[in-house]
């Protein structure tokens, strides 16, 4: 399944700069250069090829893609990394696919 998942994504994206397993099936894509309005359309064809996949293989699983939006250099990896994972943990209450794009300009940076 994570294979797949994985070759999903990467058929998903236009040449990505980085596609990793973080762990467990969480996956990271670095599209450095790349609008938050062009981003928020390969998340959606993202999303929409996952979701056929869970169709055709028949797999209970539930989607969160959460992307952090750089206009500003990031201090660290840490930093994109604690943004996102305090997203995806807000957004796993409400137990359904969703995608959401947080703009680290208006995030509160870490201390």
């Amino acid at each position: 399944m994570l294979c797949t998942i994985a070759q999903t994504i990467k058929q998903s994206v236009p040449r990505p700069d980085l596609l990793a397993r973080i762990g467990g099936t969480a996956f990271a894509v670095l599209l450095r250069g790349t609008t938050s309005e062009k981003a928020g359309s390969i998340l959606e064809a993202i999303q929409k090829a996952l979701k056929e996949q869970r169709r055709r293989h028949a797999q209970p699983v539930t989607f969160f893609i959460s992307a952090i939006a750089c206009t500003r250099a990031p201090r660290s990896i840490a930093e994109l990394m604690h943004h996102a994972e305090s997203k995806m943990s807000r957004m796993r209450v409400n137990s359904r696919d969703a995608i959401e794009i947080t703009h680290v300009d208006s995030a509160p940076t870490l201390n």
